[in-house]
């Protein structure tokens, strides 16, 4: 990572790093890639569904407080080693980091290789219990957002966490 400088008009001296390699620059709150797999239905302030790696900065989506802007969106790792969340009652399953927060009404936030069969999840449309989460045998894309406020998004139906610090990664450039 290479540091880069500016002065200012007035003396000072301002020192920087770029974030063109989001996976190599990380802040305090920084525990791991914290990202679930490209074509995760991230649901959108409308209702309707879109996948992770299509929204964009400035879409709304859904949080447990109504719709809620994105401020930012993006691939932070082309080939993380991820995990696959089971759930039963619903057809649909997660894939993600183990690291990534999922909410666990008796526990709050929960890292998703963590989580413990019998569990009971936040749903969109109803609760959803663990049935397993299990290494996969391949790596995978993995994306995140940054939300306005509320910090957290439903991904395929589940409440998860987002990725506080993803806009300062993009180095201004969340969209990308």
């Amino acid at each position: 990572i290479a540091a880069a400088e500016r002065n200012l008009a007035i003396g000072s001296k301002i020192e920087g790093y770029s974030a063109e390699q989001p996976n190599r620059i990380r802040g305090g709150n920084f525990h791991g890639a914290t990202c679930l797999r490209e074509g995760t239905l991230v649901t959108m302030g409308d209702g309707d569904t879109k996948a992770i790696e299509a929204v964009v900065r400035g879409d709304m989506v859904m949080t447990r407080k109504g719709p809620r802007r994105v401020l930012a969106a993006a691939m932070t790792n082309p080939a993380a080693e991820i995990v696959h969340l089971s759930t039963r009652g619903t057809t649909l399953s997660l894939f993600g980091t183990a690291d990534h927060l999922v909410f666990v009404p008796d526990r709050g936030w929960v890292m998703l290789g963590q989580l413990q069969p019998g569990e009971l999840l936040v749903r969109i449309d109803m609760g959803g219990e663990v049935v397993s989460v299990t290494p996969c045998e391949t790596r995978a894309p993995v994306y995140d957002l940054t939300v306005v406020w509320e910090h957290e998004f439903f991904a395929n139906g589940i409440l998860v966490h987002n990725c506080e610090e993803l806009a300062a990664w993009n180095n201004g450039k969340p969209d990308e």
